[in-house]
């Protein structure tokens, strides 16, 4: 059986599926990944904790296909990755190894520099003409720009011209095609991204589709070494033996962030939105070629670009941390429910909420947009 493969890197887990031609799930697993909070408003994951996640879901995938249709008749011919996005990771160039933990998508260690920032470049909007995007702890620059002033190692490996930056999908494209796990292959890694990716750092020209030059200094990365930029549909390389066995020789096709990917999952078309609701709730409306520039406090995005030739698509985003992560709350923190399945029942148990509304501001209020 021909199938192609799909890796679903999120937040609180790794998930990967198997697809038929006809586009039914043949076979899938989830991995949970771990967060790490070492303060009130710090979001860490151990980088390489979110590769295993990929190999064991792949591995456990796998198995479940061999099992059922044979060993040696599942023939993966691709596969693709959607990740969670904005979330950081560096890393030693001779090694492969993480130089720190990442900082993740929802964390805010960074609020008092992009304060400073704003305030020194004369307002929240400095780079929104450049990058489509306001001054937030949300995107990568501000979270490289902290492990620049705050991990002497990761400043050290700047200087040295060692220290790679990389999105969930740079590391993960990286770790497919050899990364860690192969001193011999390490000089044939690939270290890419894909323009959605790219376009969450805040260090990305939403015009060119290209790293901004200016905006790197201003964060003061020039020595950081970045990915190559590329399209959403393409060859990026082949998957390594030493590194997921199961898929030697496979083909990595295609890369989307998160909810980028939500966007052609939902088949949304020009001036269609769709909204996604996990860790956090993001409402995406297409804009067709043209890249908006909100007046109302909206994200300007690539949506997608089908291939290196191709026409790229973009999206307006209004973007809320705390949507699913508010569940685990209830369940990790206070207790209320044993099982994220009960939310629904306890919901249902009542015909209303009784007057009493909950603001999702567990991680400081949070670009909670509201109006277009």
């Amino acid at each position: 059986m021909e199938c192609i493969g799909s890796v679903d890197q999120g937040t609180q887990s790794t998930r990967f599926f198997l697809y038929d031609k006809d586009c039914n799930v043949i076979a899938s697993s989830q991995i949970p990944v771990a967060q790490i909070f070492p303060k009130q408003g710090w979001v860490d994951q151990d980088p390489m904790a979110i590769w295993e996640s990929v190999q064991k879901a792949i591995s456990e995938t796998m198995r479940q296909a061999q099992e059922r249709y044979g060993d040696g008749k599942v023939i993966v011919r691709a596969i693709g990755i959607t990740n969670q996005r904005e979330t950081t990771i560096v890393w030693d160039k001779n090694t492969g190894k993480p130089l720190c933990n990442a900082i993740v998508w929802l964390d805010n260690r960074t609020s008092s520099i992009v304060e400073s920032m704003a305030k020194q470049l004369g307002g929240r909007d400095a780079f929104r003409a450049i990058t489509g995007l306001p001054t937030s702890t949300y995107f990568s620059a501000y979270k490289l720009k902290w492990l620049l002033e705050n991990r002497p190692e990761v400043a050290k490996a700047a200087e040295e011209g060692l220290c790679m930056f990389g999105t969930v999908d740079t590391w993960l494209l990286y770790n497919f095609t050899g990364g860690a796990h192969s001193e011999e292959n390490r000089s044939t890694c690939v270290h890419v991204t894909d323009v959605s990716n790219a376009s969450r750092t805040n260090l990305m020209d939403i015009s060119t589709r290209q790293w901004h030059q200016d905006t790197i200094k201003t964060f003061g990365a020039s020595n950081v070494i970045f990915p190559e930029i590329k399209s959403n549909a393409e060859e990026y390389g082949k998957v390594c033996a030493t590194a997921v066995p199961e898929l030697a020789g496979v083909p990595i096709a295609g890369c989307l962030g998160d909810q980028q990917a939500a966007v052609m999952g939902q088949r949304c078309q020009e001036k269609e939105a769709k909204n996604t609701y996990g860790t956090g709730c993001f409402m995406l409306l297409h804009t067709g070629t043209i890249a908006v520039e909100s007046k109302h406090g909206l994200l300007t995005t690539v949506a997608y670009q089908l291939g290196p030739d191709a026409a790229p698509c973009y999206a307006l985003e209004g973007s809320i941390a705390i949507a699913g992560q508010g569940i685990t709350w209830l369940r990790d923190s206070l207790g209320l429910i044993d099982d994220a399945a009960e939310s629904e029942a306890l919901a249902n148990s009542v015909p209303n909420c009784g007057g009493v509304f909950f603001c999702s501001c567990l991680w400081r209020a949070f670009g909670a947009l509201v109006g277009a």
